[in-house]
This record gives C-alpha cells, sequence and structure tokens, in this order.
C-alpha cells in the first residue's frame, strides 16, 4: 500500500512543479525547490519499499516507519491539493478582474490573507521536508536492502564516421586508390558509374 501512495505521490510533486513552473505561477518562495527535494528524497525512500513491506509484518518499528511516511505522504498531498486551489482561485480572480477605485485599505485586507495562506503553505512544505529528511536518515536502522535496478554495463558503440581514413584502408588497392587520389572528397555512388563509363 505504501509503495502505490509513493508512486503516486511522486508522479504528483512532479506534475504540479512542472505545471506551476511552467506557467511561470509562483506561489512562495522556494516552494518549487522544496517540493523537488521532497520529491527526490522520496525516490530515493522508494528503492527500499519493497523490502520495508516485507518486514514490517515480523518487526513493529518497521511498521511505525512506514506509517510515519504514509503520514507525511498524506499531509503532503493535502499540501499540494492546497496549493493548487490557491494557484486555482488565483488564477480566477485574475481572469475576472474588473478595476475599481477602492480605498487602500480595502485592497489591503485580502491580498494580506493571501500572503499568509501562502506563507502557510510554504512553512507547511519546509516541515514535512524536514520530516521525510528524518524518515530518510531513519531508514539505516532497519536494515533495508534497496530494490534499486543495478546499473547495465552497455558496451561502447564503434566509433564509425563518414569520411575515409586513408591509413585504414588495407587491399583493395584500386578502391584505395579512387578514394584517395589527390585527397579529393570521396565520389558518391552515381558519380563512381560516370567515372567508369568515361574510362
Amino acid at each position: 500500500m505504501a509503495e502505490a501512495l509513493i508512486s503516486l505521490l511522486v508522479e504528483q510533486l512532479g506534475s504540479v512543479v512542472y505545471h506551476h513552473t511552467d506557467r511561470g505561477v509562483k506561489l512562495v518562495l522556494n516552494a518549487e525547490k522544496d517540493v523537488e527535494k521532497f520529491s527526490r528524497t522520496l525516490k530515493q525512500i522508494q528503492y527500499v519499499l519493497q523490502d520495508a513491506e516485507k518486514k514490517q509484518v515480523s518487526d513493529p518499528s518497521v511498521r511505525d516507519w512506514l506509517d510515519q511516511l504514509k503520514d507525511v505522504s498524506y499531509k503532503m498531498n493535502d499540501v499540494l491539493d492546497a496549493w493548487n486551489t490557491e494557484i486555482g482561485k488565483r488564477q480566477a480572480s485574475d481572469e475576472g478582474k474588473v478595476r475599481f477605485s477602492f480605498p487602500a485599505y480595502c485592497i489591503c485586507l485580502p491580498h494580506f490573507r493571501e500572503l499568509t495562506r501562502r506563507y502557510e503553505i510554504g512553512s507547511t512544505i519546509n516541515d514535512l521536508n524536514e520530516e521525510l529528511d528524518q524518515i530518510y536518515i531513519d531508514k539505516n536502522k532497519y536494515s533495508l536492502q534497496s530494490t534499486m535496478p543495478a546499473a547495465v554495463n552497455v558496451e561502447p558503440l564503434p566509433i564509425t564516421s563518414s569520411f575515409v581514413d586513408i591509413s585504414t584502408i588495407f587491399g583493395r588497392q584500386d578502391e584505395k586508390d579512387r578514394l584517395t587520389v589527390d585527397h579529393s572528397p570521396p565520389m558518391l555512388l552515381a558519380e563512381s558509374l560516370n567515372h567508369k563509363d568515361s574510362e
């Protein structure tokens, strides 16, 4: 269950950061960075979740650790919902604004509330980051095994080029001479056929 929740949350985090940054909508200072950090830490924890799910049956401390992780994940999900709501409200109010002449004190109050709400969301994201960092550190207490895919050894591809290296041509002296005469550019097939016809 925790694995599905974490996977969904990681996907949501990436989506939220991408969409809000892409639109240039800023909620609070450093919120995008904090969400990205949360997402990176969550991905690292994701690698040990399979082992933790198995061990929770016999080890109550691992079960408590998973419960803490779920709680933080649910809280972050709630914060993301609040963030999306605030941005939706802001966009709706920006689109539907009608300019009226109001006294300055009438205009300041809604903006103050909006700024306060943004600060609360940013502060909560920061607090959740700290909680998740502690959960990440605590995972080492339980000797959880990582299920991260092992690095695959990939053999390097051979170097290829369309240019002819004269020093690497062996045999077939006639073809070599034709390709390297006065270091002229290599002939195309059609040019080569025309060259044979003219001889």
